[in-house]
């Protein structure tokens, strides 16, 4: 089992490693199969299902591959669930499970039908829990306090009054995001020219709007309050409470319900964040 010890606690994730390991067993099993494993955005194995045979190359290539296969996906104007890349003996396909990526070694011309019906979603449900339990190195708390963002009184009183019980069981990110969302419901913030102006007033950022044609919007916020002091890629996205004001608003305008996802963030090394809203 090799697992990257820096993002992981193991001793809390041990069941949910050993539920993957065992899929992943299966896949490798399936006919025309090499090999597979889970890998990070940085194309960092998490849990390695190759076999020794597999060309070093290919393995110290990874993180290349995963860079490119990541802006792929990430791409405004694709929907795309799979990436091949084919060599003259064996294709790598990448699929997106979670925040992590499996990665299969496949025969030329192996058909997937099979492992995205009966092993994607199951797998991804585990490694979406797995990123949540993932245990990333403490923003230095110097860093937080010279930080030069003010945040105003508003959301300090939103965030020091907030009823917890209604949040209850949820985990910070989500809770972070449902926050965001019942702010832009409850102040009834249904223009997104009115939600710049609030990002604005409030310290939360300065909001563009760079694409929307009624099936999805493509907003950009820089000077993210949330994490536009980290200097570095700590691995994953941060800004779900920017989120989910974003996809309150979408919700007010359209009248449907909005998924909103983050693509790009200082989190990720990016030097702003980007969001895309999908209306439902």
């Amino acid at each position: 089992m090799a697992i990257a010890k820096k993002y992981l606690n193991l001793e809390s994730n041990k069941g949910i490693v050993c539920s993957i390991e065992c899929i992943l067993e299966e896949i490798k099993k399936t006919y025309g199969v090499y090999g597979c494993g889970i890998l990070t955005n940085n194309g960092e194995i998490l849990i390695n299902k190759f076999p020794s045979s597999v060309s070093c190359d290919i393995i110290s290539n990874l993180s290349i591959i995963i860079a490119i296969a990541e802006k792929m996906f990430l791409d405004t104007n694709n929907d795309i669930k799979k990436i091949d890349i084919s060599g003259k003996c064996a294709t790598l396909s990448i699929y997106p499970v979670g925040e992590f990526y499996l990665v299969l070694a496949v025969e030329n011309n192996f058909k997937s039908t099979d492992i995205l019906e009966r092993y994607l979603p199951k797998l991804s449900e585990l490694c979406l829990l797995l990123s949540e339990n993932i245990l990333y190195e403490d923003l230095p708390l110097e860093d937080l306090i010279n930080n030069d963002k003010k945040i105003s009184a508003f959301m300090f009183r939103i965030l020091r009054f907030l009823n917890l019980k209604k949040y209850q069981n949820t985990n910070i990110d989500v809770l972070m995001y449902q926050l965001g969302n019942d702010i832009s419901s409850y102040l009834k913030i249904d223009s997104f020219k009115k939600l710049k102006e609030f990002f604005e007033s409030h310290g939360v950022g300065k909001l563009k709007i760079l694409k929307e044609d009624g099936e999805k919007i493509i907003s950009r916020v820089d000077e993210c309050v949330t994490c536009s002091f980290i200097n570095k890629n700590i691995g994953r996205t941060l800004c779900y409470f920017e989120g989910g004001l974003i996809n309150g608003t979408a919700s007010n305008i359209y009248k449907r319900k909005c998924e909103t996802v983050e693509t790009h963030c200082y989190g990720l090394g990016h030097s702003y964040c980007q969001f895309r809203t999908k209306i439902l």
